[in-house]
């Protein structure tokens, strides 16, 4: 879409959103959905969406994310996931468990 369609604070606002950042996407295809042991069931379900964070407590997210809000890179890891297949259902190829 051109900018001259679109808002002159909007695009303002968009331009200033720093894409700066230290992470790594990794894609994977997978056979079926997660049985997770705090909230099992393999059919689609609420546990299935938004995002899971991996990591070994609360604290050590909220020590990435101070990091972070300092500019630095953390000098902790975590992942932080999406089944994209539950909110895009078309990533997911035919036939496949959604």
């Amino acid at each position: 879409m051109d900018r001259a369609h679109l808002p002159t604070e909007f695009v303002e606002e968009v331009e200033r959103i720093s894409y700066d950042s230290a992470e790594v996407k990794v894609n994977l295809a997978l056979d079926g959905l997660p049985n997770f042991t705090i909230y099992p069931g393999m059919e689609p379900g609420s546990q299935h969406r938004g995002t899971i964070h991996i990591s070994p407590t609360l604290e050590y997210i909220e020590e990435t994310f101070r990091d972070a809000a300092l500019g630095m890179p953390s000098r902790k890891l975590m992942l932080e996931c999406t089944i994209l297949a539950m909110m895009a259902p078309t990533v997911a190829s035919e036939g496949s468990t959604r």
